[in-house]
């Protein structure tokens, strides 16, 4: 029975933590990539978020035009 409460704490916080905002930056062969993820209720405040944020990124670590 303990087990089975620690599997479904464990995937009530996977599903918490997918709805967290994050960024997550790899330095491969290839170049810095970032990938941005941001979650709210308005998309519209979303994307404005992602949006100042992928600048932010773009001017530190270089990348293409939009």
């Amino acid at each position: 029975m303990v087990d089975e409460n620690k599997s479904m704490i464990l995937n009530i916080n996977d599903v918490l933590n997918d709805a967290l905002s994050s960024i997550k930056i790899s330095n491969t062969t290839k170049g810095i990539t970032w990938e941005i993820k941001v979650y709210n209720r308005e998309p519209e405040e979303a994307l404005n978020k992602a949006n100042i944020l992928f600048d932010k990124c773009k001017t530190k670590y270089g990348g293409p035009s939009r």
